[in-house]
């Protein structure tokens, strides 16, 4: 299976879906509501993403291809899904820039009902947001993976400086080899 965004946005889409060796893809969804992060179980059954169709971003799993419900994982806000190997827990990101953020962890059982069967704050999450694309991941150990953020001092090393016509007033055959005549 294949998981690809349409071709009219690049960033919030709705998710479609294409067995390998299917003619065409098909859209999970239908609704309008961005979605983004999009991350498929380990065992190929479960597609968690964050969605705003409920006014904000929240973190939901459904059943792939479908048809199946789809449940609501986060509470409070929810962004980047990330699944552990043995696909009954998923982590993901609560909180906004203006509250507190938490890595947290939602048990997630498939039978007899699609279900979240415990969440968890694991940790205060310190680390570097990218919004739409989950820039973390998690071992098969459980230790986790982050971008950690830059101390404003380090930023000011990063600087960088743009010459423009930089080959003006350079003479001899290393500029001839720039292409300037």
């Amino acid at each position: 299976m294949i998981l690809a965004p349409p071709k009219i946005c690049p960033i919030h889409f709705p998710f479609s879906f294409k067995a390998v060796k299917a003619a065409a893809a098909m859209p999970l969804f239908t609704q309008v509501a961005s979605m983004v992060s999009p991350a498929v179980s380990p065992d190929g059954h479960l597609l968690a993403f964050a969605s705003n169709e409920s006014g904000r971003l929240e973190v939901y799993v459904t059943p792939i291809p479908g048809p199946g419900p789809r449940l609501q994982v986060s509470v409070d806000g929810g962004t980047e899904p990330v699944w552990a190997r043995d696909v009954k827990s998923l982590f993901y990101r609560a909180g906004l820039a203006t509250t507190d953020m938490m890595i947290m962890a939602a048990g997630i059982a498939e039978t007899p009902t699609l279900t979240v069967v415990k969440r968890s704050a694991l940790f205060t999450d310190r680390y570097v947001r990218f919004g739409v694309h989950t820039i973390y991941d998690v071992f098969p150990d459980g230790r986790f993976a982050f971008v950690r953020p830059i101390a404003q001092h380090a930023l000011e090393r990063l600087k960088v400086n743009v010459i423009i016509n930089w080959t003006q007033g350079l003479e001899g055959p290393a500029v001839s080899a720039l292409g300037r005549r």
